[in-house]
């Protein structure tokens, strides 16, 4: 089982998390309300070299976990 995780962000710029090597990123999907969030660069590059294309990742949003497929 794959983990990452993730902080909620409010009005944070894509372009301050980038400079601080964060990632911006959204949740969404049917049954859930949309998620913007940031993952950390060097967390998220490690986690990539191990998983699969289709796997599914268990992401850990404020102690909420979401499984979740990533996608560009």
């Amino acid at each position: 089982m794959l983990t990452l995780a993730a902080k909620k962000r409010t009005s944070e710029l894509s372009s301050e998390l980038i400079q601080d090597r964060k990632i911006p990123a959204v949740v969404y999907g049917p049954g859930i309300d949309n998620v913007s969030i940031s993952l950390d660069y060097e967390e998220f590059k490690k986690l990539v070299k191990q998983a699969r294309y289709h796997q599914v990742i268990h992401l850990d949003i404020d102690k909420k976990i979401y499984k979740v497929l990533m996608k560009e």
